[in-house]
């Protein structure tokens, strides 16, 4: 017979399971990452892969690009420009949960490593890349390492716009918010993306601002949708956490306008590829070059 465990085991398990309940954010972000850092002593840290060193520098040449707009709208007088920094370290994934497979992991840099490079650049809404491709934010920081927030959580939220390829120049179109589809208890396949508010009812300096249903910038304009699928959604920048015209996701389907809708609504997949094989990621200094300045 299987032996019924008794009443002061169960009333122990129930106390200590009540305890860390009670235990606030901080407390158990803390016991996460010295949890983190006793099993990173038995994982040994890869070398960068030649892939890894491609990734590398194309995203230097992205930031530089970057960079490069910034400079023409600021001599355009554009108020909301701004010149986003191009510093960013590598940094390797050295764990990752079943439970939490979809909304976190944590890589090895955190306060220390600003401190060998004497600046900060791993800090809290820290944007972190695969290659260009944006999967996620620094949401908390330890001495030693830092824990990532996915793209696919629930709880992140960038601020996107559709990229579409053009005859001449690309096209930038509807602006909107991305966000998970959930907050999976175990690990899953399940990296739709969820898309909210697109419209484009506020000219910027790409375009007037384009009509809902037709995308006319008037009457008598060509008609052009707002969205497609098969649109890149890059970030927009006004999040004010990640630097603008990063690959963050691809639409893979659009709802239908209802009666009444100011905005469309769609569904898409993140444009990183790997996000289940995830080993080395890019963090970048999410302090622009103005704020630099004026610090």
């Amino acid at each position: 017979m299987k032996k019924i465990p008794s009443l002061k085991t169960l009333a122990v398990i129930g106390i200590v399971i009540l305890f860390f309940l009670s235990l606030s954010t901080h407390t158990t972000d803390k016991l996460r990452s010295l949890t983190t850092s006793f099993f990173s002593l038995f994982s040994p840290t890869p070398a960068l892969t030649q892939q890894d060193e491609i990734d590398k520098l194309n995203l230097k040449i992205t930031l530089l690009q970057n960079t490069v707009q910034s400079l023409q709208e600021l001599t355009q007088n554009i108020p909301s420009a701004h010149i986003p920094s191009s510093d960013f370290i590598t940094a390797q994934v050295i764990l990752r949960t079943p439970a939490t497979w979809n909304s976190s992991l944590w890589v090895n840099a955190g306060t220390a490593t600003n401190d060998a490079l004497k600046k900060t650049i791993v800090a809290k809404n820290s944007p972190v890349l695969s290659g260009n491709n944006v999967i996620g934010v620094i949401d908390y920081v330890s001495p030693h390492q830092s824990r990532v927030r996915l793209i696919t959580d629930s709880a992140l939220t960038p601020s996107v716009r559709a990229l579409r390829s053009g005859p001449k120049d690309p096209l930038y179109l509807a602006k909107g918010e991305l966000h998970g589809s959930g907050s999976p208890l175990w690990r899953s396949n399940a990296k739709t993306l969820t898309g909210i508010g697109f419209n484009y009812d506020f000219g910027d300096e790409y375009s007037p601002a384009r009509d809902l249903r037709t995308g006319k910038t008037s009457p008598h304009s060509t008609a052009v949708p707002l969205l497609k699928v098969g649109d890149i959604l890059v970030t927009s920048g006004l999040d004010g956490v990640f630097p603008p015209n990063l690959p963050v996701a691809k639409i893979t389907k659009i709802h239908p306008l209802q009666e009444g809708d100011f905005s469309y609504s769609l569904e898409a997949i993140p444009t990183a590829a790997n996000l289940d094989t995830l080993t080395t990621v890019f963090i970048l200094d999410s302090t622009t070059e103005t704020q630099r300045h004026r610090e």
